[in-house]
C-alpha cells in the first residue's frame, strides 16, 4: 500500500508513496494497488488544490486540523481499531471498514507524519490484507461517492471527465496530482514564525482510480501541506 515517490517530503508523504512498509495484497484478490509513480520539480503544478467535491467522500474530505485518531471515520463509519505502522518519518496510522451487506467493498482511512491523509474505497477486486478483519459497517457499500458523483463501477471515460487530465496514467489506472500553494493565516504565520514572502503552504492534493474490465474497481483521495 506504501512505495516511493521521487518529489517525496512531508507534503506528500502519500501512505502508498513515501512510507517505507507495504500492507501486501491478498494473493486471493485479482487485482494490487499499482506502484506509486514519482514527480520532478514543476510536474502536476496547479493554482489551486483540486475541488473540494471531489476530495469528499461521505462528509470525510481533508484540510487541516485533522485528528491523528481518525475520529471522523468512526464517527461516520462505527468503530474500528487504529493500526499503525513504521517510525520516523515513514510512520502512519490507520482504521478500515468492510460492507455489512457483503458487497466486498473496503474502505481505509489513513493518516501519516505531518498534516497527511487520504481514504480509499475498494471494490472486492483489489487486493487488501485483513480485508476479513475490517469491522463491518452498514454505512461502508459500493455507493459511496465523491461530492461530484465518482463511485465504484463508472466507467474509466465518466471517471476521467469527473476528475480532469491524469497527471500520470496506464492501462488499468490513472492519477490526477495537484501541487499547489496556500496562504497561512495571520495566526499561522505568526505560529511558524513565517517570513514575509514565504508564509505559504505546500499543498498535495490526489485522486486515483483503479480499473477492472473498464469499470472502477478502486479509487483514492488525499491531501498534505508542508511548510
Amino acid at each position: 500500500m506504501f512505495g516511493p515517490l521521487a518529489r517525496c517530503s512531508a507534503a506528500v508523504l502519500v501512505l502508498s508513496a513515501c512510507a517505507t512498509s507495504e500492507i501486501r495484497s491478498n494473493p486471493v484478490a485479482r487485482i494490487a494497488w499499482p506502484p506509486e509513480v514519482g514527480y520532478q520539480d514543476g510536474e502536476a503544478e496547479c493554482p489551486r488544490a483540486l475541488p473540494a467535491d471531489l476530495l469528499s467522500i461521505d462528509g470525510l474530505r481533508p484540510g487541516r486540523g485533522l485528528d491523528d485518531d481518525l475520529a471522523d471515520g468512526v464517527r461516520i463509519f462505527g468503530p474500528s481499531p487504529l493500526l499503525h505502522a513504521g517510525d520516523a518519518g515513514a510512520s502512519r496510522s490507520w482504521r478500515c471498514w468492510s460492507a455489512a451487506n457483503g458487497d466486498g467493498t473496503v474502505v481505509v482511512e489513513s493518516t501519516g507524519l505531518g498534516i497527511w491523509w487520504e481514504l480509499r474505497v475498494l471494490g472486492p477486486e483489489i487486493a487488501f490484507e485483513g480485508r476479513d478483519q475490517c469491522p463491518r459497517s452498514k454505512k461502508v457499500g459500493r455507493w459511496l461517492a465523491t461530492g461530484n458523483g465518482i463511485r465504484l463501477g463508472l466507467a474509466r471515460a465518466r471517471v476521467e471527465s469527473l476528475v480532469g487530465a491524469a497527471t500520470k496514467a496506464s492501462r488499468g489506472w490513472f492519477e490526477r496530482m495537484c501541487f499547489s500553494k496556500q496562504k497561512m493565516t495571520p495566526a499561522e504565520s505568526a505560529s511558524m514564525k513565517a517570513p514575509a514572502g514565504n508564509d505559504f503552504w505546500g499543498i498535495a492534493s490526489w485522486f486515483r482510480g483503479v480499473f477492472a474490465g473498464g469499470r472502477l474497481a478502486g479509487f483514492s483521495i488525499g491531501w498534505s501541506e508542508s511548510w
